[in-house]
């Protein structure tokens, strides 16, 4: 019996004694850790304010060795990711004690302009019809337009419907020059310069010769455009 009792006391003891050496790493302790990490790296890719959630987790808590902690998060990517799967290698006393791979997702939240109402494709996009929205762009991030680069008209290449954030990649710079557009063509000859009312033949910007017909005199012109809606035809 005595020996049955001191086999219980030494079992009691080195239990005790492990669980002396060790630590619990609770699911808020590395979601904190995890979060934290992942913003920072993410902050390369946007100024964007980001919620990080850790997805399906099958642990509540981890167990290491007792010690200073520090963590160390990874990913595959080298970009942002709205979902990915981060390698979280835990460390204790400087050396490594566990490693887990953890799936997470980041919301990304911004403000950016939107359709105020329909804006047709080949329509111009400007402060008039677009408005300010804070919005979740996580699967945007790169594309958004932001209040500061509507700097000038744009076009879009398709059609945005009411309250759609503007996709930068449906854009397209106006040009100087817009086709069926009335321009103003001056005739240089000799030192001499004239002008007149012509319509464009296609778009064109600076530095591009187009073709122009003039209405009145029921003729075809080819310019370089020099300005908007300015065209030169040297004679």
């Amino acid at each position: 019996m005595n020996k049955f009792f001191s086999i219980a006391v030494i079992m009691i003891f080195l239990m005790s004694s492990l669980k002396a050496q060790a630590q619990v790493i609770t699911m808020q302790q590395l979601k904190n850790e995890v979060s934290k990490q992942v913003v920072n790296s993410y902050r390369e890719y946007t100024d964007a304010d980001l919620k990080v959630e850790l997805l399906t987790v099958p642990f509540s808590e981890l167990n290491v060795k007792d010690g200073s902690l520090t963590y160390k998060v990874t990913s595959n990517s080298n970009r942002f990711m709205a979902r990915d799967v981060k390698r979280v290698e835990i460390y204790v006393n400087g050396s490594l004690n566990k490693v887990v791979m953890v799936p997470v997702e980041v919301k990304a939240y911004k403000n950016v302009m939107v359709a105020r109402s329909e804006i047709n494709r080949e329509s111009a996009v400007t402060p008039y019809n677009t408005l300010i929205q804070r919005r979740e762009v996580s699967t945007l991030i790169s594309n958004v337009l932001s209040p500061s680069e509507l700097k000038r008209d744009v076009i879009a290449k398709k059609m945005f419907k009411e309250g759609e954030v503007i996709d930068k990649r449906f854009l397209t710079s106006k040009p100087d020059v817009v086709r069926n557009q009335e321009v103003t063509a001056f005739f240089k000859s000799s030192g001499i310069m004239i002008s007149i009312s012509a319509t464009a033949q296609s778009d064109g910007n600076i530095g591009d010769y187009i073709t122009l017909k003039s209405p009145k005199y029921q003729k075809v012109y080819r310019g370089k455009v020099i300005g908007p809606n300015k065209v030169l035809i040297t004679m």
